[in-house]
């Protein structure tokens, strides 16, 4: 068969990554993309999940079919289809392009991942694909790490829906509200929403979900005595483990609400020194322009300015100034009070933690440049 590439036009506002699409038995036309060539036909290999008989060379066709009809996610799942069935280079960073092409950025790095770990992968288009994955990065959030008690550890994680080994991490996320869920060492499952923003990276402490297990006291016990003179019944923990949950959650948004609120309000303080000294100058103006601070013969000068210009200056910066007194004085007085609930939410979660439990660090108490602060 003779080469007959086929090419997709990237979406506009993508980097300029084309779409690398090659047709039949043929080689990519051009060295700046995927070189290897698509999956030699094989009669007898058909799609399992579907039934639709379709070997790997028919779902790479129909990938190309697809991107030119703009389709470009349908192309992606199209070339991963074929991946699935027989696996090659070209199919996942054909895919890895698609994705890119309709904005869909977590999948497209994802791709792009697999075929940088691809052996059969050329090396300037590796280059090229850490540089989209480069570009693309900005625009999705990562998970990090999970912080959880190496004596505790979770039997499962999941993700946005998706099961996650450990070893995973770090994990990319679409921006947005995700759920992870986790079992713990009795089976027990429990979840918790996090909002994720775009380039952001988290750590997430999954201590509050993994409540720790309890453990048998052993044959050697005295059963006279209570063999767990702290102990929790199952109902209990769950009750802890949800305040737990609750308090942390209502600790975090008292946080980022006390230092938004020193922000603005220390924006509208710098407003203060802006205004108040512009205010000063229309009022020495306009005393100027009415001869108010006249010499002492009474001679006014010959030239005078618009007094009722400075006038108005005057009233409107005047009025600004006091709004911006009123809003910077508001503001401090929400971030005290906000301040205040967040150490007492911090104080409800560290009981809790020792109710169950678990360590915590010690409580200290430091001097910030805006405040007291007391931390656990």
């Amino acid at each position: 068969m003779e080469p007959g590439p086929a090419r997709a036009e990237p979406s506009p506002r993508r980097r300029g990554l084309a779409l690398a699409l090659c047709g039949g038995l043929a080689l990519c036309g051009s060295p700046r993309f995927a070189s290897a060539a698509p999956p030699d036909p094989d009669p007898n290999t058909g799609d399992p999940d579907t039934g639709e008989g379709r070997n790997a060379l028919e779902w790479y066709d129909r990938g190309i079919e697809l991107a030119d009809e703009e389709d470009y996610v349908g192309a992606a799942e199209a070339f991963l289809r074929s991946f699935a069935i027989q696996p090659t280079a070209a199919a996942l960073l054909n895919a890895a392009y698609a994705y890119e092409a309709g904005g869909r950025a977590r999948e497209a790095v994802d791709a792009y991942r697999l075929y940088i770990d691809d052996p059969d992968a050329e090396a300037a288009l590796q280059a090229q694909a850490r540089a989209s994955i480069d570009a693309l990065m900005p625009e999705l959030g990562v998970l990090k790490g999970l912080r959880f008690d190496p004596n505790h550890p979770p039997l499962r994680v999941t993700v946005a829906g998706i099961e996650r080994d450990l070893d995973a991490l770090p994990i990319v996320l679409d921006p947005g509200m995700i759920e992870i869920e986790v079992t713990n060492e009795d089976g027990e499952l429990s979840s918790e929403r996090y909002f994720v923003s775009a380039g952001e990276s988290l750590v997430i402490d999954l201590r509050a979900l993994l409540l720790p297990a309890r453990t048998d006291p052993g044959p050697d016990l005295d059963l006279d005595l209570d063999p767990d003179p702290e102990g929790l019944d199952p109902a209990e923990r769950t009750r802890l483990g949800s305040a737990l949950r609750r308090h942390k959650s209502r600790e975090r948004g008292f946080r980022i609400a006390t230092w938004a609120s020193v922000g603005v309000g220390a924006g509208a303080a710098l407003s203060i020194t802006v205004l108040g000294p512009l205010t000063q100058r229309q009022a020495r103006l306009f005393a100027e322009d009415t001869c108010l601070d006249a010499p002492d013969n009474g001679i006014c000068p010959e030239l005078l300015g618009d007094p009722g210009a400075h006038a108005n200056n005057f009233q409107l910066l005047q009025n600004a100034t006091n709004i911006a007194i009123a809003v910077s004085a508001s503001l401090a007085l929400t971030a005290l009070v906000l301040g205040l609930l967040e150490v007492h939410e911090r104080r409800q979660i560290a009981f809790i933690e020792l109710d169950l439990g678990m360590p915590g660090p010690d409580a200290r108490l430091r001097l910030t440049p805006v405040a007291l602060e007391l931390s656990f």
